[in-house]
């Protein structure tokens, strides 16, 4: 990259989305997203686009990455302006790539489904509440996150409607139980601990059953510990809200790999890891808190966009009859609770 000089950028991937309502079968290339929806903003010198493309079967002993590999090559020949065999099998796609190479349109996201071109674009649609609803009263639902402000208003709401079973994972440590009194009269109304401990308190008081347990989501044998409680309290888990994350905003030619790791740590491999330890217990749905962060391309947030990309993508990966509903909400800020609402370095949960 050369500060001041025009460039234009193309990121070409394949299954990383839903372009025609198909499943994602590589969730994990959605990540690219975060760095091509923030990039123009942090460096107005450069735009990206993004195209995603379907690879046909080009040779049954070739792997799916040789595949891909293949056709990469081809793209950059082509884009170089040198000569090369394209097979016929992808001219198309080559074809396709190329056109969109040369043409003025930028900061795109662009897919190629059977021959056809799609862009993606946003409307505004009116949500109308539900006749019906995947929660059961007086069901068990856990809660990634758990104990940050949005996955406590969530859990308030499903307390006060659902008469909710509460399973509120998070990695902030709380005092034993038989001392959640005397903190409380130790520190003040504003303490952040205090405010979870009255809220827990509030559910005691009004019946709600509730298990608190201190783990990271990204854990699998922490995670099959807390799953396998939670089963044995309560007899089963029947609904999941991931809502577990990090923000660490920074420029991007200022973040290490720490940092960057931090803030796609509990969102990428916290899904998979739900994914992994929910399988024999066949929840109804898994709902992934996402954000508007990938499509609006806030600056600093280059790693959270690429998280939440990831989400979008993985709840549309494919699946069995009897797998979970997978849901991505991509929120934007909340009033008054969430990341948006704390310190740019403050823990969900």
């Amino acid at each position: 990259h050369m500060p001041g000089v025009e460039q234009e950028w193309t990121v070409v991937t394949n299954g990383a989305q839903p372009v025609h309502g198909d499943d994602v079968h590589y969730p994990e290339k959605a990540t690219l997203f975060g760095p091509v929806a923030v990039i123009p903003h942090e460096f107005p010198e450069i735009s990206v686009r993004a195209i995603d493309v379907e690879i046909p079967e080009l040779d049954r002993e070739k792997t799916r990455s040789d595949k891909a590999l293949d056709l990469a090559e081809r793209l950059l020949a082509r884009a170089k302006g040198e000569p090369g065999v394209v097979r016929s099998d992808t001219a198309e796609i080559v074809a396709m790539v190329t056109r969109d190479l040369a043409g003025a349109e930028s900061d795109a996201v662009l897919g190629y489904r059977g021959g056809r071109r799609y862009r993606r674009s946003y409307d505004h649609t009116r949500v109308e509440q539900a006749e019906t609803s995947n929660l059961k009263a007086g069901g068990t639902y856990l809660i990634t996150g758990g104990l940050g402000g949005i996955a406590m208003s969530l859990a308030d709401r499903l307390a006060r409607t659902w008469k909710a079973n509460l399973v509120l994972v998070g990695r902030s440590e709380l005092p034993p139980r038989e001392a959640w009194d005397a903190w409380l009269t130790e520190h003040g109304p504003g303490n952040a601990v205090s405010k979870r401990l009255r809220k827990l308190l509030a559910f005691e008081a009004a019946g709600i059953e509730v298990m608190v347990a201190h783990a990271d989501v990204a854990d699998l044998a922490e995670m099959e510990r807390v799953v396998a409680s939670a089963v044995d309290r309560f007899g089963g888990i029947d609904g999941v809200i991931h809502a577990a994350g990090v923000i660490e905003e920074n420029l991007i030619q200022l973040k290490d790999e720490h940092e960057i790791d931090k803030v796609l740590t509990p969102k990428v491999q916290g899904a998979m890891v739900l994914d992994r330890v929910l399988e024999p217990h066949t929840p109804d749905f898994v709902l992934y808190f996402s954000s508007t962060s990938t499509a609006l391309g806030i600056p600093g947030q280059v790693d959270y966009a690429a998280a939440n990309a990831f989400l979008d993508a993985y709840a549309r990966r494919p699946r069995r009859p009897s797998d979970p509903v997978p849901l991505a909400l991509a929120w934007g800020p909340w009033r008054e609770v969430g990341l948006a609402a704390e310190s740019s370095a403050d823990v969900v949960g």
